[in-house]
């Protein structure tokens, strides 16, 4: 529990690939945001140079952005035709979703001219709000962000009496309550720990929420009263239904753009991404403590990862001040590790 004097605050990390920030009152974390636009450049905002692909639809259309990223094109000048260019704006990046990606959004720039597929003006840079700003080199360890993120692939998020389990399908997150004690108490400090999930990892789209079953009305208001109460300090607005017999309750949140499970798992389920691993990776790599190279030591795909990109380990290299090297090994227990040189 944060002290009675302290404040909400956003703290930035930045490293190579990605920054992290966090909005913390005291030791408790409220959200959680993963900025990786230096990575994948298809931001909300961005203005590209596209290539019309194919015809999706009425008045949609599949367009090309350069570098194997693609976007659905709503609406379509008229007159434009397959092979033609024209300037989009990103309105939505895309989603990862279990076994496949929701393309990104995009919307005619017709005061843009275009002479290739790419990038021709980035997103405007994330702003955070709702509290002061203050940029760190290391995110404090008693935040518990690392554990937080592992608990988001992960699904399972225990809260007093009982364990939340979480479901990302593509249809939404389906939210598992369970515990022992009286059923009632169970499900009120369920209801406050899955709004804060929701607020921490930035979920959008449906979620149902699955409580444990009761027959009292007054307990099923009760219920939904405390979640209620638990969101009201979360800017997201949205709409939930009444709580049935069965216990079931969804949620509805905007979706402006994946969530915090969406960007670590990607397409797995309940799996880190190796793209996810990769910059995990960097970043042990930039803040471990030693002398000499920073050898990353990883599975192949996530070694793969970070082949392709010489540009984030070479900046991981000026970031930590030595070399660092990349091996692939079939054969490391987890996902991989850092070896350095102890002082």
């Amino acid at each position: 529990m944060a002290p009675a004097d302290a404040r909400p605050e956003w703290l930035i990390e930045t490293l190579p690939g990605e920054r992290r920030a966090v909005l913390a009152e005291g030791e408790t974390l409220l959200e959680i945001r993963l900025l990786r636009d230096e990575v994948d450049p298809v931001q909300t905002g961005a203005v590209f140079g596209a290539r019309l692909r194919r015809k999706a639809g009425p008045n949609r259309a599949v367009v090309d952005l350069g570098g194997g990223a693609e976007a659905m094109l709503q609406p379509v000048p008229p007159g434009l035709s397959e092979g033609q260019l024209l300037a989009v704006e990103i309105t939505r990046p895309a989603l990862p979703e279990p076994g496949k990606i929701k393309p990104a959004h995009a919307r005619p720039a017709p005061e843009v001219a275009a002479s290739a597929p790419g990038l021709i003006t980035p997103a405007p840079d994330w702003t955070p709000a709702g509290a002061p700003v203050r940029r760190v080199e290391r995110l404090p360890a008693a935040l518990g962000v690392d554990e937080a993120l592992d608990a988001a692939v992960s699904g399972e998020v225990a809260f007093p009496g009982g364990l939340l389990t979480l479901e990302r399908t593509r249809a939404g997150l389906v939210i598992d309550v369970d515990g022992t004690g009286r059923a009632l108490d169970i499900n009120l400090a369920a209801a406050r720990a899955a709004a804060r999930l929701l607020r921490l990892y930035a979920i959008g789209g449906p979620v149902m929420i699955d409580f444990l079953g009761s027959d009292s009305r007054a307990d099923r208001v009760a219920v939904a009263e405390a979640f209620d109460a638990a969101a009201r300090g979360d800017s997201t607005p949205f709409e939930r239904t009444a709580i049935n017999g069965y216990g079931l309750m969804q949620v509805i949140r905007p979706r402006p753009g994946p969530s915090l499970i969406d960007l670590l798992c990607g397409t797995r389920r309940n799996q880190w991404s190796a793209e996810a691993l990769a910059l995990r990776l960097l970043r042990e790599a930039v803040q471990a403590r030693g002398a000499g190279v920073r050898r990353i030591v990883a599975a192949p795909e996530v070694a793969a990862v970070l082949e392709g990109r010489p540009d984030l380990v070479s900046r991981a290299a000026g970031a930590a001040g030595a070399r660092v090297e990349v091996l692939a090994d079939a054969e490391v227990p987890g996902y991989g590790h850092v070896h350095v040189q102890p002082v």
